[in-house]
Formats: C-alpha cells, structure tokens, sequence
C-alpha cells in the first residue's frame, strides 16, 4: 500500500525571507564565514578571508523565517564551525549558541555539520548526545590519520586527538554517526603513512567517509610541494579505502535492520511514481545516500515518519513505514 500526500508550504511575500532550493523541510544556516587555519591544500582562507561569525541575534532572526516557512530541520554549517565566536566573543562560542537556538526553537531539529576534530571537545560531544533536538551525527574531517603527513598538511590536529575524539564520541554518543573525509595522495604520502591510514580506518570504523584524490591548488601552500604521488597509485588507495568503508557502513546499516528510526521525504522518486526518496535522520543530505519508501502512508508530507530497513544496497536503504506512524 502507498499513499502521498506532498507537502506543500505557503509562498512568503516579505523580500528578506530566504529561497529554499532543496527539499523545504530543511535549511542550511550559515554561522560564520571564511577560516583562520592554514592548512597547506587549502585556499579558502585566501578567497574568504579570515574568520567572520555572525551574532547570535542575526542567526536566530534567520531560523524565525526559516521556521514560518515550514522548515523541520536547520543544518548548521561553515568552514570551521567549532570555532564559531572567536572573532566577535573572543572564545568559541558554539555551544552558547547551540544552547540558546535547541533552546528556542525546541521544535525544530538540529545538525552541525564541518566539525574540525581540535575543536571536538568532551563538552560539544556531551552537548550532542544530550540535547534532545540535536541529531546524533559528527561530522569531523580529519583528512589522514599519519602524523607525518599531518603535519605537512598544516593541520591543528595530531592522530592522538583524532584518536580522542573518535574513542569519546563512541563512548559518550555511542548511538551516533560518525562522518570523516579524507586526502589521499598528498605530497610525500609514503606507502607507510597509507598503511596507517587504512588501520585508522579498520580500527575505528567511521560510518561514513568520503575520500578525495589530492590536486594542486594554485596559490596553496603546498602548491610549491614537488614530491607528488602518481595518479595510478592515488587511485589505487583510493579504491583500496572505498571498499574497506562499503563493508564498514553496510555492517552498520545492517544493524538498523532491527531498529526503529525516523526519516524525511524529498519527493517521489524521479523513475518510479510508486516509490518515495528522502533520507534518515542519520544521512545527510547529498553525501550518505538515499532512503527509499516501498510500503507506507505518507500522509504527512516530508514527515517526519517511523521506519525499518528492509534491503540494503549501498550506500543507499530501503524501508518500510510502521503503521500508526507519529513520526
């Protein structure tokens, strides 16, 4: 049995009320813009500049007319949102701000997205796992895991704080998804720094990754590096790596196969007119694949709605909506 009913949201006539581009029940929100870090295969901080947060006040204003549009759920975003504050406020101020925004509107959900690993302390991941309105989703780019390579990335953190915040989140959050990025290939990346990465992998099971070859960016810091990696064994690793992170996510997933979980709806499918596409609460949009709806009522419009996987076929689910479904 399949019913829709497509949500629809009354068009505003105030000219400050943002377009929403994707599906209408979430936004994205911008807190701050540009980045102070000076990783060495990023230009960012060159074409942003540095570090520009947003007040509170400016931030809350904007998730009012999100929330009169309709929007269920805000994604909280920027270059480093960790550091969120520390221009305008002198220290980072992202938990105050997370506080005061579940606080306020404790009928909308929230997820924070770019999450640089030093700025993952035990107190964001205890904020996370208990605010209710929060989802229970990390995503923390490390980029590699070799100290070596690390460090001639220019990045602020060190594999034991990697390690740390990995082995806290799993502790503290244990129901939480975890999703990292990673650089493959970076200059003077030896087949021992590889290898380190690839344990890093096996041993603390990201739940999702996603992995990038690396290119020279003009005007980068490591532009001028001259030991590159061939582009045969860049993507050699790299499809050594997808294939360790397909199993490490389907045995995840496969865990959910006896969970109730919650879900959203983008729209009917482009091919099928029978069968809906949206995502879990514990996929972000356009990077852990797709949800599909095979049997249900979705009288609700973009729900939320109650569900289980019924197949799996990576990186994307199939579900089936519970009866009675509240979301």
């Amino acid at each position: 049995m399949f019913i829709y009913k497509e949500f629809k949201v009354e068009k505003q006539s105030d000219e400050n009320v943002r377009a929403i581009t994707n599906a209408p029940y979430y936004a994205y929100v911008k807190i701050s813009e540009g980045c102070n870090n000076t990783c060495a295969f990023c230009v960012i901080p060159n074409i942003r500049g540095r570090l520009k947060s947003r007040t509170m006040e400016d931030i809350e204003q904007e998730i009012d007319m999100l929330q009169v549009k309709g929007v269920k759920e805000i994604i909280i975003i920027s270059q480093d949102t960790t550091q969120y504050g520390m221009d305008i406020y002198g220290e980072e101020r992202l938990i105050p701000l997370m506080k005061r925004l579940t606080s306020r509107f404790n009928n909308l959900l929230f997820r924070m997205l770019y999450l640089n690993p030093e700025g993952v302390t035990k107190e964001v991941i205890k904020f996370v796992a208990e605010t209710e309105n929060v989802i229970k989703y990390f995503e923390v780019p490390v980029q590699h895991a070799s100290d070596k390579i690390l460090t001639k990335m220019r990045r602020a953190s060190t594999r034991q704080v990697i390690d740390n915040v990995f082995d806290t989140i799993r502790k503290e959050c244990p129901e939480a998804f975890i999703r990292t990025t990673f650089i493959v290939g970076f200059p003077g990346e030896s087949e021992e720094d590889f290898n380190e990465l690839y344990k890093f992998i096996e041993d603390k099971k990201p739940d999702y990754a996603g992995f990038f070859p690396y290119y020279k960016e003009e005007g980068s810091i490591a532009y001028n590096y001259n030991d590159d990696i061939d582009e045969k064994t860049k993507k050699e690793r790299i499809k050594k790596l997808q294939s360790l992170q397909k199993k490490i996510t389907s045995a995840r997933l496969r865990e959910y196969k006896k969970k109730e979980f919650l879900c959203f709806i983008d729209k009917v499918n482009d091919d099928f007119e029978f069968i809906l596409e949206g995502r879990a609460l514990f996929q972000a949009p356009d990077t852990d694949g797709k949800l599909y709806v095979t049997d249900g009522i979705a009288d609700n419009g973009s729900g939320p709605y109650k569900c289980i996987i019924n197949k799996i076929a990576y990186p994307d689910i199939y579900v089936t909506f519970l009866e009675n479904n509240n979301g």
